[in-house]
């Protein structure tokens, strides 16, 4: 959303983007600009680490993504056959 109003700023001048009452500062558009990627920098990190204790906590737990298995059966099913 801050991105989103940063580029507003840049088409249609830092006065529509400023809160009524806000004193008058050059700028506002590049403090918008930064706490947009910020947050998405913050965001992406987050997921990516999020993602990485998943995986880690299911190697541990020795049922990985993508292994499926099956419940009350000793057929093998989900295993990948080599050659």
């Amino acid at each position: 959303m801050l991105l989103a109003v940063a580029v507003v700023g840049i088409f249609r001048g830092e006065s529509t983007i400023r809160d009524p009452g806000q004193k008058f500062e050059t700028g506002l558009v590049i403090f918008y600009f930064v706490g947009g990627v910020a947050m998405l920098v913050n965001g992406w990190l987050t997921h990516a680490q999020s993602v990485q204790a998943f995986h880690e906590y299911h190697e541990l737990q020795g049922d990985g993504p993508g292994k499926s298995v099956a419940v009350g059966s000793d057929s093998g099913a989900g295993e990948e056959e080599n050659g």
